[in-house]
């Protein structure tokens, strides 16, 4: 083929590595990767010289397919996904089921993620050819997901995946995902017979293969328990900083019974780390553990959670629920990207798994994401598993402090936005990972710059912080990038957020000043995201609205819902008023349909 690029015919596989980043990064991040490659006795290691090079041996991959087309009639192609620490042990079982079914096989496939495309040449003129394929294709499919893997990681379920459904959903979870089609179409017209088997349809594939590393969803359920009111009057005292618990109109039993319609839970108890998988970048751990605690483990693994570190107070459920916004979210993805999987309790008393353990999985619905940031509307949230990262080796935070007006154009010019950036022409763009800029009454505003890579980088880019803040008159100064600001918690205050983008990050504290006037407290502005976290105080101000009301709300619910950080009822029902009604109807049917609960206020998870 003439995408061959120079590859050698005679090796059994090649592996193709392409590394992005700063570009104080890359060159020292593919020098590892080399020096890896060549450790694990391979036998040529080739470095792409300029972009021709490098997009000749990306076509040589892309063009593969292509070139299966003159080897054989027809090509089944499969797509599962299995933890990357199992790829060395499935593919030669693999190989293994095509020699079974006398079938050629060649594998292109993604290893960063452990997703598997084998594919399978034959001929479907010939009958026998056929049967073996789709007997080697079942093979497939049950011997990644007893790997802990998954159907599908991108090419989704049509009319052979369906069949396998069965293999990672249980008939509550199907029933579950029927109702959610249905909140969508009600009269089954979108592709029918693609996604989801049809109710009560037999399961050819066989029960779930639950995963290996979760706890027992009965023992989760049991040590979900009520909250007595001594209990709650402690918490309330203490912050609710040292426990995972949530306040949830529900209780739960292990019987399966529906549950109560008001009470208070605690997820204190489910507190372990289920399972610490550092080759797959993955940990199963209990809604109930702290941030800190898991944090900590991960980093005596040698990996890292961007959420947070020893001054996270939260629990790993709460964080969850609330979704809140991090400094960090920019360059490694907000918690909806790092959940994979979790156990839920519904309020109708099931027992509910979603997801797998792995980086891909388009199989079903993707309903983890949905729980992140439901605030425990769909249910009690037991035990999750989360992606991980290599901890950097270097992790730096540069506070600066001074002029207003001179702060806020270098937050923006490192933000990369045109307002900030023009004023020093562009050189600032791209230096950090995680920023902040806060501003509280009575104090001038402060900014945090967060740093992540190798540590000549962040020895560099630091420089460069350094060196613009002193031409500029700011003061900058070296901090703990895990310190968490203290944080007004009292009964007497509200905090909302909403994400109203990154071209709304200037005039976003003045609007605030504006619209809230001396009720506002405390905004926090996270510029990379374009989130904004804004606290109130009640009784200040006009007696006539509430702390969060439509005339905070209104001026971004265009572009944003909004989200109650901490508050009352009556604040999350004022955000709820500000928003349109045809989004409330499908959460409605869509809550619905998982088993949740209409309304529900959780104390916002602290």
């Amino acid at each position: 083929s003439r995408f061959a690029a120079g590859l050698p015919r005679d090796a059994a596989a090649a592996l193709v590595i392409e590394c992005e980043g700063h570009p104080h990064d890359v060159d020292a991040d593919l020098e590892a990767a080399a020096d890896a490659c060549r450790a694990a006795s391979a036998r040529e290691v080739t470095v792409a010289r300029d972009e021709t090079q490098r997009l000749a041996i990306w076509q040589a991959r892309k063009k593969a397919y292509g070139v299966l087309g003159r080897a054989a009639p027809d090509v089944f192609v499969q797509d599962a996904v299995v933890p990357r620490s199992e790829l060395a042990r499935l593919l030669p079982a693999i190989e293994e089921v095509a020699r079974r079914q006398d079938l050629r096989l060649a594998s292109f496939f993604h290893a960063g993620d452990g997703n598997l495309h084998p594919n399978f040449l034959f001929d479907r003129r010939d009958p026998e050819q056929v049967r073996r394929v789709e007997c080697a294709g079942a093979e497939v499919m049950r011997l990644c997901v007893e790997a802990g893997g998954t159907i599908t990681g991108e090419h989704g379920v049509g009319s052979d995946k369906v069949r396998y459904m069965s293999l990672v959903f249980g008939p509550s979870e199907l029933a579950a995902l029927h109702a959610v089609r249905a909140a969508f179409d009600p009269h089954g017209r979108a592709n029918p017979g693609k996604l989801l088997p049809a109710d009560g349809a037999s399961d050819p594939a066989g029960p779930p293969v639950r995963s290996r590393s979760s706890s027992s969803t009965s023992r989760a359920a049991a040590f979900v328990a009520p909250v007595s009111e001594a209990d709650i009057r402690a918490l309330l005292a203490d912050g609710g900083v040292s426990r995972g618990w949530a306040v949830t109109g529900a209780a739960v039993a292990p019987s399966r019974a529906p549950l109560p319609e008001e009470g208070v839970l605690s997820t204190a108890r489910l507190d372990a780390i289920v399972a610490l998988r550092p080759l797959d970048l993955v940990v199963t751990v209990g809604a109930g553990a702290r941030i800190e605690d898991l944090a900590r483990a991960a980093e005596e693994a040698g990996l890292w959670l961007p959420a947070g570190g020893p001054g996270a107070f939260r629990s790993v459920g709460g964080w969850i629920a609330a979704a809140s916004p991090g400094p960090w979210d920019a360059a490694f993805g907000p918690v909806r990207r790092q959940i994979l999987a979790c156990r839920i309790v519904a309020f109708d008393g099931r027992c509910l798994a979603w997801g797998r353990g792995v980086m891909k999985n388009v199989a079903g619905y993707d309903v983890p994401r949905l729980v992140a940031g439901s605030r425990g509307r769909l249910g009690i949230l037991t035990e999750v598993t989360l992606r991980l990262w290599p901890r950097p080796p270097a992790i730096a935070a540069l506070d600066l402090a001074g002029e207003p007006d001179r702060l806020a154009a270098i937050v923006l010019a490192l933000a990369g936005i045109p307002a900030g950036a023009e004023a020093h022409d562009g050189t600032l763009a791209g230096v950090v990972d995680g920023l902040s800029w806060t501003w509280t009454a009575g104090e001038p505003p402060r900014a945090r710059a967060r740093l992540a890579g190798p540590a000549e980088s962040v020895r560099r880019r630091l420089e460069i912080l350094r060196r613009t803040a002193m031409e500029s008159g700011l003061h900058a100064e070296e901090s703990d990038p895990w310190s968490v600001p203290t944080r007004d918690r009292s009964p007497e205050s509200v905090a909302f957020r909403w994400a109203p983008g990154r071209r709304y990050v200037p005039g976003a504290l003045d609007r605030l000043r504006e619209v809230a006037g001396p009720a506002l407290r405390r905004a926090e502005v996270l510029p990379l995201s374009g989130h904004v976290t804004a606290t109130l105080e009640r009784g200040v101000g006009p007696t006539d609205r509430p702390p969060v009301g439509p005339d905070l709300l209104r001026p971004w619910n265009a572009v944003s819902r909004p989200n109650v950080e901490r508050g009352g009822p009556e604040d999350h029902a004022a955000a709820r008023a500000v928003r349109d009604a045809g989004p409330r109807e499908i959460e409605r049917r869509v809550v619905a349909a998982l088993g949740g609960a209409a309304r529900i206020w959780q104390a916002d998870f602290l």
